[in-house]
């Protein structure tokens, strides 16, 4: 019943902004002063590639973002969301549903929360901002590289996206100041005051239904072998989270940048925790208490999730020649984790190693007009290469608690076309990433109609190709889905 009358309340909320957005051309008080922009939004998703062809979500938002221009050298600024996934209580009688997804009600069925809220103050040349907040790095599309200081929020379609829908946002101080305007040449610092969160997708470490939803990746067969051992209080996996606000667990990092010739360069720096797990624990000590043939060590033994500090360090640059851009990212993690295991008679000793990672991408942006395929707008492509290399690589290193073997050298492909037909009304976009390390594909098509200024309907499409459990892409092959989403924007 409370859910029903939420998405009541919802409703008239919606209609009511409807009603007044339709009246004005924008929302506006005090002289235009504060200005209140947003979205409403239903996506409705249907999966076609489990065993149970089934609809998995309908969710329902409402985003409203404001700003507020206090003077000429202070504005604030604020964004709202509300989120209502209506599935849980539309299939609340299903067995399947029940039996698989039920746990993720309380994390994935309702949310209400300011996304971002913060302060932006010019002091002299400098501009700060204050607060809650999202920073973007780096030149990449579809992948991120550089763009590292927000962790992401892939609980609802993984990485299918938009990056600044999913990004995290935290409480920092950003600090940017204008070297040369004319060059664009900038300075610009960051600080994270402690707020500390990780990545959400790999949330099902627990090795329970607790967290599962329908893009839960699960969990290694290893970690599965495990669970007798944790089920007589032998064995817990504790979280390594990190304390509220302690100044002790900062991230801090920056960039400068500017025009070198027809050249836009960044030199980047990020030291900071790792947004995805490793795993630490010795299980060994349980051997000769399991054989009978020694005393039980302190119980239970602790497998714990760790977060280590790394340090990124790289540059990005961008140049236009005519028709092409041309783009770039090189980040190197002076000191990745990974894990590594050690097998005693038949339990693991896992331990933590560092390594040197070099992360790159190469790209380009090319814009024409194809006749062929559409004569009054011109057709955007985008390629992209990324390469990875792990140097003094080990052959039994592993990805955390995936159990997976990162390759020594892996590569994947990325592809995206976009254009627009009946006066930009009809807009068509396709992305393509290919993974040829773990021969893993995902393709992301969708076509947007641009009706009048408010109204954004979107159908779409996710696909994924791969191994079963191979991350990225092949965990996801069974995830295979089709989407309507009604969006209406003021």
């Amino acid at each position: 019943m409370k859910n029903v009358l939420l998405f009541a309340a919802f409703f008239f909320v919606c209609s009511v902004i409807i009603l007044v957005h339709s009246a004005s051309a924008r929302i506006s008080f005090f002289d235009n002063k504060v200005n209140v922009d947003g979205y409403i939004q239903n996506q409705t998703s249907y999966r076609i590639s489990s065993d149970n062809h089934e609809f998995v979500s309908s969710e329902n938002r409402l985003q409203v973002e404001m700003s507020a221009g206090i003077n000429d050298n202070l504005s604030l600024h604020g964004v709202y969301r509300g989120l209502y996934d209506a599935i849980y209580d539309l299939r609340h009688d299903s067995d399947h549903w029940s039996r698989l997804y039920s746990g993720s009600r309380d994390s994935l069925c309702i949310e209400s929360k300011m996304r971002e809220y913060y302060a932006d103050i010019t002091l002299w040349e400098v501009d700060l901002r204050i607060g809650k907040q999202q920073v973007v790095w780096g030149e990449s599309d579809g992948l991120r590289l550089m763009d590292i200081v927000n962790p992401l929020d892939m609980r609802r379609q993984y990485i299918a996206r938009d990056w600044e829908d999913i990004r995290i946002g935290q409480h920092m101080v950003k600090a940017v100041y204008g070297i040369d305007p004319l060059n664009n040449s900038f300075l610009e610092l960051v600080w994270n005051l402690g707020d500390i969160e990780r990545d959400k997708i790999y949330s099902d470490t627990t090795m329970s239904d607790r967290h599962k939803s329908p893009w839960t990746i699960s969990n290694s067969l290893a970690l599965e072998s495990l669970v007798p051992l944790r089920t007589n209080g032998w064995v817990d996996m504790p979280e390594d989270s990190a304390s509220d606000w302690s100044f002790s667990d900062s991230e801090v990092g920056g960039r400068i940048g500017g025009n070198l010739g027809n050249w836009f360069v960044t030199l980047n720096c990020w030291y900071s925790f790792s947004d995805t797990p490793v795993l630490e624990g010795d299980l060994t000590t349980l051997e000769p208490f399991l054989l009978g043939i020694g005393p039980p060590p302190p119980l239970p033994v602790h497998l714990t999730y760790k977060y280590p500090r790394e340090t990124v360090i790289g540059f990005t640059f961008n140049k236009p020649t005519g028709l092409w851009v041309w783009r770039g990212e090189f980040a190197t993690y002076l000191d990745k984790h990974y894990n590594k295991t050690e097998i005693g008679l038949f339990l693991p000793n896992i331990k933590i190693v560092k390594k040197v990672q070099q992360a790159s991408m190469l790209g380009f942006d090319y814009k024409n007009l194809f006749k062929w395929l559409n004569p009054e707008k011109m057709i955007f492509i985008s390629g992209q290469v990324f390469y990875h290399h792990i140097f003094n690589y080990d052959k039994e290193l592993q990805f955390g608690p995936y159990s997976q073997t990162p390759r020594e050298d892996s590569f994947v492909l990325s592809f995206l076309a976009n254009t627009g037909y009946d006066m930009e009304r009809i807009c068509p976009e396709v992305l393509v990433v290919y993974d040829t390390a773990n021969t893993g594909l995902y393709i992301k098509s969708i076509v947007e109609l641009k009706y009048g200024d408010y109204w954004r309907p979107q159908l779409g499409a996710l696909l994924f190709f791969g191994d079963q459990q191979e991350l990225p892409f092949g965990e996801m092959r069974k995830n295979d889905e089709i989407y309507l989403r009604i969006k209406y924007q003021f």
